[in-house]
């Protein structure tokens, strides 16, 4: 697994399916760019840009970012031990609804 600690957020959301955004090894920075201004709005990320490192957010949206990353792909199976653990979820809301892949 890729650390992703460091990365700026729009790159993060997107690690684990580069195929969709890249084209001949180069990435489609566009397309990330817009991936990561949806995943923030959707997730409600709270930070002062879509491009800001992961680093610097919260603990609480940090786990924002992962969950943004891992709901945005195609899954089969989900499976989470204690998904709420160390998740303050009085006053904020996570998507319940499964993900589904905008074209």
């Amino acid at each position: 697994m890729v650390s992703s600690a460091s990365s700026p957020s729009p790159r993060t959301l997107v690690l684990d399916n580069l195929g969709e955004y890249s084209v001949a090894g180069n990435l489609r920075l566009k397309s990330i760019s817009r991936n990561a201004e949806e995943r923030v709005a959707e997730f409600d990320i709270r930070s002062s840009s879509h491009t800001q490192p992961v680093k610097s957010l919260s603990g609480g949206n940090q786990q924002k970012v992962v969950l943004a990353r891992e709901l945005s792909q195609p899954l089969a199976l989900l499976l989470a031990n204690q998904p709420t653990r160390g998740v303050d979820v009085r006053g904020h809301r996570i998507p319940a609804q499964p993900h589904r892949r905008r074209t």
